[in-house]
């Protein structure tokens, strides 16, 4: 997955998980997920989560998730969830 470089203690968590985790800005191949923080969303309810992108072509799903007003504990927990 590609993460956010500024989020880089939920990265370590991820890691920690056994995800392979790279640097959203320096990413150059397909991930099945997108993580950031720092957009905020008018809607209170469950995290942002974007099933939209076809970076592979068609059939091939890119999660995004919005990590924004979640600790690094509850971002991991979150992702598992989505990702398995």
């Amino acid at each position: 997955m590609a993460i956010q470089g500024d989020l880089t203690e939920l990265a370590a968590l991820l890691r920690q998980g056994g995800y392979e985790v790279v640097p959203l800005e320096e990413c150059d191949t397909p991930v099945d997920a997108i993580v950031y923080s720092g957009v905020t969303c008018a809607w209170d309810g469950a995290p942002g989560i974007t099933d939209s992108l076809e970076p592979g072509g068609p059939g091939q799903r890119v999660v995004l998730i919005n990590a924004v007003n979640m600790d690094p504990g509850e971002a991991a927990d979150f992702i598992g969830s989505r990702l398995g």
